[in-house]
């Protein structure tokens, strides 16, 4: 993993590919350069750097920032790193964040070793035009386990590649795509991620991640989950409970941090896996994102607590019932405030998150989300700070721009989209982002 990434907890999707591989005799070496970058710097500058790159934005102020931390000295001992087992393959996990250092990396190894394949994967990768950006020889779109797996064994036999599912190359000149690859039937079978490779207790949070679903059973309009993920899938409550066993007994870690979509998508299996860390009395603290559900009823939500649940994020994105049914969120704004105190009741935190200057927000329905932060702030332990909306590739505002009235600019890092009839536009966005963050930091940072 490239910088720069979340560096609380080691990668998740290395981890996965490192476990895939390694079930079917692989010997697979994991890098995390995130959090070594992160060491290089005096312990006070730390938290300023990865601060004001969250805020900055790393791949959108990148030249400045590659100077600053001095990049290209690191990344070529980052090479020599990866080169010393002599490795056939490397393959990096490709965020937007993470590109432009896993391009220059990947330059410094095809340098010292142009033998070596280069792979990239990950939810950057669902536009083939990257494989151009670098000397990069696959890219995996989709799901990374199986298609690894089955790439890996060609490179290693020599064979072609016109056949193998879920991957991009460059042939004669030309960029190759191949048929994709279905999403994974059953994710229970896929093997539990390695963490062997990173020293887990260098990371702030010490705790791992997990998933314990892929994709969302909602289908919201401003999300790519759903198209890039396809179907929901879940895992069952025993195989959820079994890694946690694992992960306790092998790491010695007690919280874990779930990094799907929604933990509670599939809920009589989120109510058994409480029952089973009860059973097992696993003394293990969890917590992560959630839907706003009616049948998180109280019982079930101290049920939780007593599991070991010590939070839930809850993406609310706006009070305003008309913006809700725009978004096709499929929950009513009086659910949200009932989840919410209920939750805080039995005392698990709450976060929020909120998307300010939706497709159709207009004034009447930004004073409403505001209004509902002043009425529920009590309750919630943290709102995160305010979003202006992106307009996401593969979401159904992105791909029926035409339908909505949306007017989209051929690159957009910073969001600069509009509306056909001018009433929502960047100024009219940032504008009422510093007042919800205004409102914010009022009741939560005074």
């Amino acid at each position: 993993m490239c910088p720069l990434w979340n560096v609380d907890q080691p990668p998740l999707s290395i981890a996965y590919i490192a476990g895939q591989l390694g079930s079917v005799g692989y010997d697979v070496f994991c890098h995390d350069f995130s959090i070594d970058l992160i060491h290089t710097l005096p312990s006070d500058e730390r938290q300023t750097i990865t601060q004001k790159y969250l805020v900055e934005g790393w791949y959108t102020n990148f030249d400045f920032w590659r100077k600053k931390l001095s990049i290209d000295t690191l990344v070529d001992g980052w090479a020599d790193e990866v080169l010393r087992n002599s490795p056939k393959l490397v393959g990096f996990s490709i965020y937007d964040a993470t590109l432009s250092v896993s391009i220059l990396l990947a330059e410094a190894i095809k340098k010292k070793a142009p033998e070596t394949s280069i792979v990239f994967g990950g939810p950057s990768c669902d536009k083939k035009e990257i494989i151009l950006r670098g000397p990069i020889d696959f890219l995996v779109y989709g799901e990374g386990e199986e298609t690894i797996t089955d790439l890996a064994e060609r490179i290693e036999n020599q064979r072609a590649f016109h056949d193998c599912p879920g991957i991009v190359f460059r042939e004669d000149g030309n960029i190759v795509q191949t048929t994709p690859r279905p999403p994974i039937g059953d994710i229970n079978t896929i093997p539990f991620p390695d963490f062997n490779d990173f020293n887990l207790f260098s990371y702030p949070s010490k705790a791992l991640p997990m998933f314990t679903s892929r994709g969302c059973p909602n289908r919201c309009s401003f999300c790519s989950e759903s198209p890039r993920w396809g179907r929901y899938r879940f895992r069952t409550a025993e195989n959820i409970v079994m890694e946690m066993v694992r992960d306790v007994e092998t790491y010695g870690i007690k919280h874990f941090s779930m990094e799907d979509s929604t933990i509670n998508g599939k809920m009589d299996q989120f109510e058994k896996m409480c029952d089973l860390v009860i059973l097992k009395k696993l003394k293990v603290t969890w917590g992560g994102k959630a839907r706003i559900d009616l049948r998180m009823s109280p019982d079930l939500l101290r049920k939780a607590c007593r599991a070991g649940c010590r939070g839930f994020i809850f993406g609310i994105e706006s009070a305003s019932q008309r913006v809700l049914d725009h978004m096709k969120k499929n929950v009513h704004i009086s659910d949200v405030e009932t989840v919410i105190l209920n939750s805080y009741q039995a005392g698990i935190q709450v976060g929020c998150f909120f998307i300010i200057g939706y497709v159709n927000e207009t004034e009447t329905d930004f004073q409403e989300t505001l209004e509902f932060i002043r009425k529920n702030h009590k309750y919630i332990h943290t709102i995160y700070q305010g979003n202006g909306l992106y307009i996401l590739s593969g979401s159904r505002l992105h791909d029926r721009a035409e339908e909505y009235g949306i007017i989209l600019p051929e690159f957009s890092p910073d969001g600069e989209w509009c509306t056909k009839d001018g009433m929502n536009t960047k100024h009219i966005r940032t504008d009422r982002l510093k007042l919800f963050n205004n409102l914010v930091n009022e009741l939560y940072h005074q």
